[in-house]
């Protein structure tokens, strides 16, 4: 429905510009003074009729008015105004001689080409101009080239670019601020609409073949996606050797495991070498002296029957000769089998040979060296570094209520007295107040005299605030006093209503972010440690920064603001399991290089981080002090050795041999019978062993690496 023809506060409707279903945009004509101006209006319909909404239109209205930007049309008035029984809401701003971006273009095209400064320059300002909507939670939702409007008369190098239909982004935000999934939406709809608008004037460019399509990037918008292009490279190769650091660590360990096993196996080759070779020497001791004792036993059985005997008289036969020798043979032979039935016996029940019994036996104690170890070892270079950074966001209303005060409509009244002559000086008081033809009362604000000049012009304003006291041009114009010409030879302008917006303060920002902070915290180092894999803990508690971003800064008017917080959280992590196997590995090397091969550990190595540092130089340093028993061992093969090496000896020679014996430190000697000399027997000498612990000398107990 056209409102051509119409009346909107002091104006008359006489064209209708553009329209965009309920809302409109008409050239208007001051009933009066025929002063142009354009005026924006939009009918009240269901929500945006409600009380609410329509103190929301008044403080949009009223933030985009104080903004004053360069590139948005000032706004000289706004307010309700009812039409043909329907409730409108509208904006007045000036008459520009200009015409809309669109019509400037499909002119400017047939007469001279674009050029890519004058493309680049146009949209400079056009997004200037959209930014300042999006600070003030402005959405336009409907941006294109008739949206803007540009004038070339002012400055013919540069034109200025001015964006125009406030009323249509004013009545946009208020259907969608509930949403704010569509608000959000509705910032990349805009900028999306401002890069159509790009491609559309660039292509009246291409047609010119001035530039290409890959030249609309400008130098910093290619640098910033260069920067971007190198961040995700840099964090994809930082992740990359991440990964291969922790492949090198699983192939060391693998080795050294590999190492280990080899070293065992071969250590045990050894000790089943050396068993073998005992076995083999025991056997052979056994062989060789049982072959002597054959070897006697068959000398003995030669010599008994090679002694002559002497014939009993000339007279015996041959065949009593032979039963004599029959009869010692057998008797030699019943011997024999006795003693070897009674060594037999003695061994079988005793666990000696029968000719041992009644022979001395000895006890030897012998009281073996064992060394306590200790070390203390430093690392470093054996810790890693995560970082986790999450971001959630929360939109809060902004609470800071901003009252402007309303004010009266201001002007000028000119007294003019209609006698030819003015002889005597005429006063008219400040305060008199003077009612116009269509009601609107004025009062003045200073005396006014007229004096031989028979003209006074005094300042005066409309009685009641707002918006109702703009009145225009020679609407006051009347007689006072029947001598006096009373008029307004220009429009009472200025009149406002009291209004209110709100605007960002710090406490809604700090307010917003406090509650987001902790519970982000804390969900950041959840999954922090969540990142820590088996055996793994942090050197200490994980350091957390947050940042706090705004899309509203203080001051800003605002109905809504949108409040970031990113935290970032970093730990140093480290696996105690793997140094303190490290560090045992260390003491059991060192142990050996200086006890040797026959010294084994008594026990397990204990082993213990003791602390754990930080320096400026070489960064963290964890200790871990270790310590062990090794004694030296002794095998039963070296106890029956030991034992043949004594017989017979007396006892001093039998403490000297023994004390000098490798691993010995001390040793008790226990014989029986009081004899002073060790059986000849070595299976009569019974070898026990005893421990002591023997201190080391100082400054082999600890060690350092770095």
């Amino acid at each position: 429905m056209s409102l051509v023809h119409q009346q909107v506060s002091s104006y008359r409707l006489v064209r209708q510009l553009r329209a965009n279903q309920d809302y409109k945009v008409y050239q208007a004509e001051h009933k009066r003074s025929s002063e142009k101006r354009i005026i924006q209006i939009a009918k009240l319909e269901g929500k945006l009729n409600k009380k609410e909404s329509r103190t929301r239109l008044r403080q949009y209205v009223e933030s985009i008015r104080v903004i004053n930007s360069k590139h948005i049309i000032p706004i000289l008035k706004y307010d309700f105004a009812k039409i043909k029984g329907k409730n409108y809401f509208y904006i007045i701003t000036p008459c520009f001689i200009s015409e809309s971006l669109k019509e400037w273009l499909q002119l400017r095209v047939k007469t001279k080409p674009l050029s890519q400064h004058d493309v680049d320059d146009i949209m400079h300002q056009a997004r200037e101009a959209v930014e300042v909507y999006h600070k003030l939670g402005i959405v336009h939702l409907n941006i294109e080239l008739s949206s803007f409007m540009i004038e070339t008369t002012a400055n013919p190098k540069r034109s200025q670019v001015f964006l125009n239909d406030f009323l249509l982004a004013v009545l946009s935000t208020e259907r969608s601020r509930k949403d704010e999934v569509r608000r959000k939406e509705a910032i990349t709809q805009d900028q999306n609409a401002l890069q159509e608008m790009e491609k559309l004037l660039n292509q009246n460019v291409e047609e010119t073949g001035i530039e290409s399509a890959e030249s609309l990037e400008s130098p910093l918008q290619i640098l910033e996606r260069r920067l971007v292009i190198a961040e995700e490279e840099k964090a994809q190769l930082q992740r990359q050797l991440r990964e291969l650091e922790q492949e090198k660590e699983r192939i060391v360990r693998e080795l050294q495991e590999q190492r280990e096993e080899e070293r065992r196996r071969l250590i045990l080759a050894e000790e089943e070498k050396e068993r073998i070779i005992r076995d083999l020497q025991v056997q052979k001791e056994s062989d060789t002296k049982l072959l002597a004792e054959a070897v006697l036993a068959t000398a003995s059985v030669k010599g008994a029957d090679a002694i002559p005997i002497a014939p009993s008289g000339g007279g015996t036969s041959r065949w009593s000769g032979r039963w004599f020798w029959a009869l010692g043979t057998l008797l030699l032979l019943t011997l024999m089998l006795s003693g070897t039935i009674c060594v037999l016996a003695g061994l079988f029940f005793f666990g000696k040979p029968a000719w041992a019994f009644g022979s001395s036996s000895a006890k030897v104690t012998i009281t073996q060296a064992a060394y306590e170890l200790t070390g203390s070892y430093i690392f470093t270079g054996v810790t890693h570094s995560i970082t986790q950074v999450k971001t959630q966001s929360i939109t809060v209303p902004a609470t800071n209520l901003v009252l402007i005060p309303g004010r009266s409509a201001r002007g000028t009244l000119t007294f003019h007295i209609t006698q030819s002559r003015c002889n005597v000086a005429r006063a008219i008081p400040a305060g008199t107040v003077f009612t116009g033809s269509h009601g609107i009362s004025m009062v003045t604000d200073h005396v006014a005299i007229l004096r031989a000049s028979c003209t006074a012009t005094v300042a005066a304003h409309a009685v009641k605030i707002g918006p109702t006291g703009d009145i225009g041009a020679h609407d006051m114009k009347q007689t006072y006093h029947t001598t006096i010409i009373v008029d307004n030879p220009a429009a009472f302008v200025g009149g406002l209503y009291e209004q209110s917006y709100t605007t960002v303060q710090q406490s809604d920002i700090d307010h917003a972010a406090s509650s987001l902070a902790v519970r982000l915290k804390q969900e950041t180092l959840n999954v922090l440690h969540m990142q820590l894999l088996t055996n793994e803990q942090f050197v200490s508690s994980p350091q957390c920064k947050s940042k706090v971003t705004s899309d509203h800064q203080v001051n800003d008017a605002a109905t809504n603001l949108n409040v970031t917080v990113t935290e970032t959280c970093t730990a140093e992590f480290y696996n105690p399991q793997e140094i303190i196997s490290r560090s045992e590995r260390m003491l059991n090397e060192r142990a050996q290089a200086l006890f040797g091969s026959n010294y084994v550990l008594a026990d397990d190595i204990k082993a213990e981080i003791t602390h754990v540092a930080t320096d400026v130089k070489q960064g963290t340093l964890i200790t871990v002090v270790t310590s062990g028993l090794w004694t030296y061992q002794f095998s039963s093969a070296r106890a029956d050795q030991l034992a043949r090496l004594i017989t017979g000896k007396d006892k001093q020679d039998t403490q000297s041999i023994l004390s000098n014996q490798k691993g010995v430190q001390s040793v008790s000697i226990n014989i029986s019978n009081n004899d002073n000399t060790m059986p000849s027997n070595a299976n009569s000498i019974n070898i026990a062993y005893a421990t002591t612990l023997v201190p080391i000398e100082k400054g082999a107990a600890s060690s350092f690496i770095y």
